[in-house]
């Protein structure tokens, strides 16, 4: 079960657990929110990607997490980025993050304190879980 967003109406809740695939994938934190890109090569500041939601999703098929960005106007997913051991997230202000993604730096601007937090611990926990799972191997 995915776990919803508070800012989400029940509806809008329902699309975004319809958009994951389900058995195989799980929110472990939903949020309203716009993404911002910056690439480091072109010096230029922050653009914004989306306004809708971004969610921290644990997908069992590929055995990782995910950070995962929805247009709900569109009701599609438009940019995701998978978790990886080395990644320094950062929550240089209570309602703003940023990672080194693949290709870019990326930016979360949260629409809520609350959710933000509850974003960040599941990316801690995440993160923990993904390197004791290589620890073992």
């Amino acid at each position: 079960m995915s776990l919803p967003s508070g800012l989400l109406s029940p509806e809008e809740n329902e699309l975004i657990r319809g958009l994951m695939t389900p058995k195989r994938q799980q929110s472990l934190s939903t949020t309203v929110a716009r993404l911002h890109l910056a690439s480091p090569s072109q010096g230029q500041g922050w653009t914004v990607l989306v306004t809708g939601v971004v969610c921290f999703v644990k997908d069992f098929d590929r055995r990782s997490y995910y950070i995962v960005a929805l247009d709900m106007d569109r009701g599609c997913q438009v940019w995701e980025q998978e978790i990886y051991s080395e990644m320094v997230y950062r929550h240089s202000q209570p309602c703003f993050h940023s990672f080194e993604a693949e290709r870019e730096v990326a930016g979360i601007s949260f629409a809520d304190e609350r959710e933000a937090q509850d974003f960040l611990n599941a990316v801690r926990w995440g993160r923990k879980e993904e390197l004791a799972t290589k620890a073992k191997q």
